[in-house]
């Protein structure tokens, strides 16, 4: 860090190091009522917070949104469509997320409803290249929005329409409140609701028995006390001092705020390079 650390990355240290010394004997209890807003409100898990504290230090930012597009073609029914991503929000609570700080700490604050934010946007009118660098707009606007994470909700989307039967499908979550293998349990149950929503059957899928909040509070309940502490000692030992910095052999020199700005070049590997390269990589 700098010296020209601004005076609210300087407080969010402030606040890390206090963490530190308060999370074994101060937490949330969880779900917890928050009697102002008539919602749950339910620690964070070690992740979550470590979020939380990166979105504070760097004021929002777009490194940790998960953008998805989906290309949907056939007949769309748009009504069946929101639907089944409504009764995503409600399946699954840590969608109706927001983050707030209750004595310097961060909680989870559940909503009990919530529907899914989706714009609706239909481009068949633009001739070809206006449609494209529309999509290309549409496409950077939503992965480069930042979310409020005391707001929520931390999901929203963008159906286009590009033609007569077909559309794309933005989506955008935080990692707060997502994860890759996430993503995959959404495209599943998205496809299961709208299913069920056109009236081909009924869906499949179980009530969930649990929750993200359930996980969270065997985590905490899990490490607190002795196995906590051994953790914060390794890594404050291991973390103490000077950090060594990766300096790859790149055309640019390293920037000294990050801003996550980078490019895409495709590279061909032929097969036989590959195969030694899958070969290398086991032998270490």
């Amino acid at each position: 860090m700098n010296s020209a650390m601004s005076d609210s990355k300087a407080r969010v240290l402030r606040l890390l190091a206090k963490q530190a010394g308060a999370t074994r004997t101060h937490a949330v209890t969880a779900l917890e009522r928050d009697p102002s807003a008539g919602k749950e409100l339910v620690q964070t898990s070690w992740a979550q917070q470590r979020l939380w504290f990166i979105d504070q230090l760097e004021g929002g930012g777009a490194g940790y949104l998960i953008p998805t597009t989906l290309r949907l073609r056939g007949p769309l029914n748009q009504v069946a469509v929101r639907s089944a991503l409504d009764a995503i929000i409600q399946r699954h609570e840590v969608l109706r997320t927001a983050f707030v700080v209750v004595d310097g700490t961060p909680a989870q604050r559940i909503s009990p409803q919530g529907c899914f934010p989706l714009d609706f946007f239909d481009l068949t009118e633009l001739d070809p290249a206006e449609r494209e660098e529309e999509v290309r707009r549409h496409r950077a606007e939503e992965a480069l929005t930042p979310f409020d994470l005391s707001a929520g909700l931390l999901v929203r989307g963008r159906l286009l329409r590009i033609g007569a039967d077909e559309h794309l499908l933005l989506t955008t979550m935080h990692h707060i409140v997502s994860d890759g293998w996430s993503m995959g349990v959404f495209m599943h149950e998205l496809s299961e609701l709208y299913c069920a929503e056109c009236g081909e059957g009924h869906t499949s899928l179980a009530p969930l028995i649990v929750q993200y909040s359930d996980y969270v509070r065997w985590q905490r309940e899990t490490l607190q006390g002795e196995p906590l502490q051994k953790q914060l000692d390794y890594w404050r030992h291991s973390l103490r001092g000077t950090l060594p910095v990766i300096e790859l052999p790149t055309d640019r020199p390293r920037p000294t705020v990050q801003s996550y700005r980078g490019r895409n070049l495709p590279v061909s590997i032929d097969a036989a390079l590959t195969a030694d390269l899958r070969s290398f990589a086991q032998r270490r």
